[in-house]
């Protein structure tokens, strides 16, 4: 449960759009390991040739170190390549020659090689994370998660929350996380706070305050958010 995405969802490595993928899971004793190729179909960005195709890697390794807690370390890598990245094949040259006599010999020039020329314009980037999850008792949970991105900008993002959602009664989560970039000109702060209330078997409301910072001012919003299953 959360009202906004700096909660404790976790890293947003998990929250992407994975398209078509594979992967392997390997599970021993107390620690299983994870890993997955995918492709999928992005929007243009600004530089790139339409459509974009990003090619992603992803690994995860947790380790249950107690029965109510556990460690995972993640880690992606992607590459976004245009889709119309084409080969292009300029003029083939094979040098064909005849046996005749010569009065003079002189060494022939070599033919050029098959040329060929492509422009491509891939983008890489790459992130890694920690994650760390711990159940407190049958309802409440304690959670916290650190991203370093390492792109065209570097940024750390990070949160930390606790849950106490029970079946039956009024639930209340905290959350406080934020972004620090390398230039400090994108650092952002923010508080979330909220309490559940469960009308019924199938409706959920849950009444929230937020609290935001950086570099261009505060704010402070009231937030709703309600969840109803059929």
């Amino acid at each position: 449960m959360s009202l906004t995405e700096v909660s404790e969802l976790g890293p947003p490595l998990l929250n992407q759009h994975n398209g078509s993928a594979i992967g392997l899971t390997v599970r021993k004793s107390n620690i299983t390991a994870s890993l997955a190729q995918s492709m999928s179909h992005v929007e243009v960005e600004q530089g790139l040739i339409a459509p974009n195709r990003c090619f992603r890697t992803f690994g995860q390794v947790t380790c249950h170190i107690l029965r109510s807690l556990k460690l995972s370390l993640l880690g992606c890598h992607q590459v976004l390549t245009p889709s119309s990245n084409l080969h292009s094949v300029g003029a083939i040259t094979v040098p064909v020659s005849f046996l005749r006599r010569h009065t003079a010999t002189e060494p022939e020039p070599l033919a050029p090689p098959l040329e060929m020329s492509r422009s491509m314009n891939h983008v890489s980037s790459s992130s890694i994370a920690l994650k760390l999850d711990s159940l407190m008792d049958e309802s409440t949970k304690l959670g916290g998660w650190i991203e370093i991105q390492n792109s065209s900008e570097k940024q750390v993002k990070w949160s930390v929350s606790i849950t106490d959602n029970p079946e039956d009664e009024v639930g209340w989560g905290m959350s406080v996380g934020g972004v620090v970039d390398g230039s400090r000109n994108h650092d952002q702060f923010q508080v979330e706070s909220y309490l559940k209330f469960n009308i019924g078997d199938r409706f959920r409301l849950s009444p929230g305050l937020v609290y935001h910072t950086n570099s261009n001012g505060r704010t402070i919003g009231l937030m709703l958010k309600s969840h109803w299953s059929l």
